[in-house]
């Protein structure tokens, strides 16, 4: 469990996430413990929430290419240090 929510803290796109997107990932934490503590592993229908939640989230390397999701060398400034993270929102309605 600790492990699972270490790995999706760590995504590079978390950092873009709002309150919601994490009140989600915690859902699913919870979703999941429910899932390993149950008598015979937890329901087919809760491990099937759990995976489409994980694919929501990006946590796979698979829901990461079907989000299109993609990471970059940062650009840096002249001092060596990363540039700030450009939201999507910024750039619709152009």
């Amino acid at each position: 469990m600790r492990a699972s929510w270490n790995s999706w803290r760590a995504l590079p796109h978390a950092r873009l996430w709002i309150a919601a997107d994490w009140a989600f990932a915690a859902e699913t934490a919870e979703l999941l413990a429910r899932a390993v503590e149950a008598d015979g592993g937890g329901s087919m229908a809760l491990w099937s929430e759990i995976r489409l939640r994980q694919r929501v989230m990006g946590a796979t390397w698979d829901a990461r290419l079907g989000q299109r999701l993609r990471y970059v060398p940062p650009k840096t400034d002249g001092d060596g240090l990363a540039g700030p993270v450009s939201r999507l929102d910024d750039y619709r309605n152009l």
